[in-house]
C-alpha cells in the first residue's frame, strides 16, 4: 500500500513545487524590472537637474526619491550610472563624510525633514 502512495504523491507534489518556484521567479523578475525602471527615472530626473539654472544641491537629490530604492547599495549604483552617463558624481561637490554614511538612511531622513 505504501509503495503505491509515493508515486501518486510525487505526481501531485512535483508540479506544485515547479509552479511555486516559477511564480517566485516571475515575482523576482518583476521586482527587478521595477527597480531598474525606478533607477532610470531617477537618472533622467537628475539630467533635468543638471540643465536647470538653479542649483538646489542635496535637497534636489532628496526630492528625486532616492530613498525609494530601498538601500544604500542601490543608491550608490544609481550614482555610478549617473557618473558614467553625465561625467559627474552627484555628491562630488559635497563633503566626503556623506559618502561614508548609509545613503539610504541619509536621503530618507533628509526627505522626511523637508516634507
Amino acid at each position: 500500500m505504501g509503495e503505491s502512495v509515493l508515486p501518486a504523491v510525487l505526481v501531485i507534489l512535483v508540479p506544485v513545487v515547479v509552479f511555486v518556484l516559477d511564480r517566485r521567479n516571475r515575482r523576482r523578475q518583476l521586482a527587478d524590472r521595477q527597480l531598474e525602471a525606478e533607477k532610470e527615472r531617477i537618472i533622467e530626473a537628475y539630467r533635468e537637474l543638471l540643465s536647470s539654472p538653479v542649483d538646489r544641491g542635496i535637497d534636489a537629490l532628496a526630492e528625486l526619491g532616492l530613498d525609494q530604492l530601498g538601500s544604500d547599495r542601490q543608491i550608490r549604483d544609481v550614482f555610478k550610472r549617473i557618473e558614467r552617463r553625465y561625467g559627474r558624481h552627484p555628491l562630488s561637490e559635497l563633503d566626503d563624510d556623506i559618502m561614508r554614511e548609509d545613503l539610504y538612511l541619509f536621503f530618507r531622513e533628509l526627505r522626511e525633514r523637508s516634507s
